[in-house]
């Protein structure tokens, strides 16, 4: 198979012990977020933002931890959560087949289902690293998004997981594959990766809206909205840029 280009630096992992052992506890694992290319915006930084997996044997939940400084610019906080995903919650029920994304449009919040079996990877058995005495293997498939049936975008998902915890569940919806994917990315910019592991009391819920909505719908609209904003921009070109050159007196 062909090869995607590794990463160029391992990122240094801190974890705690993990245990597979069956227990009435929720196992919850930690992840960050880096660029591909390890740089981010000054404005717009990743470095406080974490994400945790809650997983049993049945269900899982990825999510936001909401962590961002209270008096960090409100405005600036919800665009470095749109830009990470922090505004997307991804769930999966194995026991009825259902895996969604739950999405804060907003304020508008609705669920997004998704393909229960959404990505057909190929794992490499040569290609592998060990990411914190974990013997991981790398793992790519392709994603296409559409617009009204069109290709809009082609992505090229990657993920490094390991066959020593034996779940299917992975961050950002980086799942199905025979291991817990410890670093993966969907569009190959941000990468996200797990620091730390831990078990708790916690419950698994399916987040709760009033809306429902295919997958097809939900890209048609985000790409609707694409379309409106340049078509808004080009049409009022001249008076943003007349905006602009005021501002800067």
């Amino acid at each position: 198979m062909k090869k995607i280009t590794p990463i160029i630096a391992i990122l240094a992992l801190s974890f705690s012990s993990i245990s597979i052992s069956q227990t009435n506890n929720i196992n919850i694992v930690n992840y960050k977020i880096v660029e591909m290319n390890g740089k981010s915006s000054q404005r717009f930084n990743s470095e406080n933002l974490e994400f945790e997996l809650l997983y049993d044997a049945d269900k899982s939940l990825f999510q936001l931890v909401d962590k961002l400084d209270e008096k960090e610019n409100i405005i600036d906080s919800k665009i470095i959560k749109v830009i990470y995903g922090g505004h997307i919650k991804y769930y999966k029920d194995n026991l009825k087949q259902e895996k969604l994304m739950t999405v804060d449009d907003e304020g508008i919040i609705y669920n997004v289902v998704t393909d229960f079996n959404e990505y057909t990877w190929e794992i490499d058995p040569n290609e592998t690293k060990e990411i914190s005495g974990f013997k991981c293997y790398k793992a790519t498939t392709r994603k296409e998004r559409k617009h009204n049936g069109i290709i809009k975008e082609t992505f090229q998902p990657f993920a490094w997981f390991t066959y020593e915890i034996p779940t299917s569940y992975g961050p950002v919806g980086l799942d199905g594959l025979p291991g817990l994917v410890l670093e993966g990315s969907f569009d190959g910019k941000k990468i996200f990766y797990a620091t730390h592991t831990s078990k708790a009391n916690r419950d698994i819920q399916k987040p709760k809206t009033n809306k429902t909505v295919s997958f097809d719908a939900y890209s048609n609209k985000m790409y609707d909205q694409t379309d409106d904003r340049n078509k808004f921009q080009e049409e009022n070109k001249q008076e943003i840029e007349r905006g602009k050159t005021q501002l800067k007196r």
